[in-house]
């Protein structure tokens, strides 16, 4: 997926399109989930951070000032928690 695909759906899930915000989870899922489990060595603990970090990460979507680093964004989110 390009960047202005990610702009592009950044910008829908900020106006609160779920199907925009799903789009950008199954493109940054992999990613994150490998990042999770690197970091904890267990496949249900870094499911549960996961989890837990597209939450945060929906929920303060709006506050995402650069649309291209998101997958960085939600990495960072799993990181801290």
């Amino acid at each position: 997926m390009n960047s202005n695909e990610i702009k592009d759906l950044i910008t829908k899930a900020q106006s609160g399109d779920s199907d925009a915000f799903g789009e950008l989870y199954k493109e940054t899922a992999k990613s994150v989930y490998y990042t999770c489990l690197k970091l904890t060595g267990r496949s249900d603990v870094a499911q549960a951070i996961m989890q837990d970090s597209y939450i945060y990460a929906l929920e303060r979507i709006g506050e995402l000032k650069n649309p291209e680093s998101f997958k960085a964004w939600v990495c960072r989110i799993a990181i801290n928690k």
